[in-house]
């Protein structure tokens, strides 16, 4: 399954993307600001999965998240 998940540096979104990871999807993980905690969850990762960032309260960022997400998981 490929997957965009945002929110994901914390909290659910968080989990969710480690559970999801542990099952082998690729993700799209995004975050806004702290992109550490996706850097240490995708180190020894074996997917294809990627952060993102965007500020989901512009327009132009949640677009140029989508294009990015669709293109790098377009295998």
């Amino acid at each position: 399954m490929k997957v965009l998940l945002t929110g994901s540096s914390k909290g659910i979104g968080y989990k969710i993307a480690e559970d999801l990871l542990a099952e082998g999807h690729d993700l799209a993980l995004h975050y806004n600001k702290n992109e550490s905690p996706l850097k240490t969850l995708l180190k020894n990762d074996k997917t294809s999965s990627f952060s993102i960032q965007a500020d989901l309260s512009n327009k132009d960022e949640i677009k140029k998240m989508v294009v990015n997400t669709i293109d790098k998981l377009s295998f």
